[in-house]
């Protein structure tokens, strides 16, 4: 009963959080202006810390998910854990690129190269100096490295030493937190923002604890000790990123920990978090498309602000409704393993 309730849980303010990150991106990126109000002025010029809320997100809502391929650890529910991932972001992510290349075409005649065009399209442009039609999707780089990781994690061999490899990553992740690792390879890969997927990871060690009254463990308290130790890096070298990370453990594990007394459930920010993955994706072609139209090269006043956030919003739920939802659903009709409550995440 206890791992039916763990795995069927339905989290509707995760959901909405999601949405107000998503949102802040989009308001950074529209920009910040004098006619603005201070808190929206605030927002629009600090929302990109709203990636750092994705990314914990993450880490609890995949190590939810994963925890369902534990029992029975097979090499084939690793790889329809990796499969579901690969059909929920790849095509919506590939789609948009392509509407990113058609927009910059159209309104700057700028032609993307070949070699670009592949190293955006398999995510590693990064590594090899290309340059993608958006700057957001190194987000999603990292994103897919975590599914990876986690994907391996989930093969019978590498079950057993799964929290001391999530362990060492998150180490490692420190470790160049507080500069002590300088390697432009290693900072652009996972370990350069795993802190945040592993701070998500903890929050659900948490919520599992709780729901299946387990004792904590060695690794959970290396986990919270980890989170002290953060919070000390972001007190030395004072950075909105990381300070963001922390912010964001404490919110969703308090949503997390208290489902069942503290919602956030407005219809306007679930609607957000709905659509939230199109939204971040789209928005910077839509915006450019809109300031386009109105002959602005930025926004100017809080009438065009506000107009171009509408057109954000219909216009990306528009992409969500078309090429998002299809393979969301495609996603989750993949088959769903076995499940059990002998092991934890």
């Amino acid at each position: 009963m206890s791992m039916e309730r763990l795995t069927n849980t339905r989290f509707e303010s995760l959901d909405a959080m999601r949405g107000l990150a998503s949102l802040a991106v989009v308001i950074f990126h529209i920009g910040s202006n004098e006619f603005q109000p201070y808190w929206l002025k605030f927002i629009a010029t600090y929302g990109e810390v709203g990636v750092q809320l994705f990314f914990v997100l993450s880490g609890f809502i995949i190590s939810f998910t994963s925890f369902k391929y534990l029992q029975p650890s097979t090499t084939m529910g690793s790889v329809q854990f990796m499969t579901k991932r690969f059909i929920r972001v790849y095509p919506p992510f590939f789609l948009s690129m392509i509407l990113c290349i058609i927009v910059n075409y159209c309104l700057d005649n700028e032609i993307i190269t070949f070699k670009d065009f592949l190293l955006t399209a398999s995510l590693n442009y990064l590594y090899l100096g290309g340059i993608p039609p958006q700057g957001i999707y190194w987000t999603l780089i990292h994103e897919m490295q975590f599914y990876f990781f986690i994907a391996i994690t989930l093969t019978p061999f590498f079950t057993k030493y799964r929290k001391w490899m999530v362990l060492f990553l998150g180490i490692t992740s420190f470790f160049i937190l507080a500069r002590m690792i300088s390697n432009p390879l290693v900072n652009g890969n996972l370990p350069r923002h795993f802190h945040s997927f592993y701070f998500g990871i903890f929050v659900f060690e948490l919520y599992r604890i709780k729901t299946l009254k387990s004792r904590l463990t060695i690794f959970d308290l290396a986990y919270f000790l980890q989170f002290i130790v953060l919070i000390y890096i972001s007190l030395i070298y004072i950075n909105h990123r990381t300070i963001a990370s922390i912010i964001s453990t404490i919110i969703i594990g308090v949503l997390v920990l208290f489902n069942s007394r503290i919602k956030i459930n407005h219809p306007l920010f679930l609607f957000l978090g709905k659509i939230s993955f199109s939204l971040y994706l789209a928005h910077i072609p839509i915006l450019k498309l809109t300031t386009h139209l109105l002959h602005i090269e930025q926004v100017q006043n809080f009438q065009q602000w506000l107009f171009c956030l509408i057109i954000i919003i219909i216009l990306s739920y528009i992409f969500y409704y078309f090429f998002e939802k299809p393979f969301l659903t495609k996603s989750q009709s993949i088959i769903k393993p076995i499940q059990s409550s002998q092991k934890s995440c």
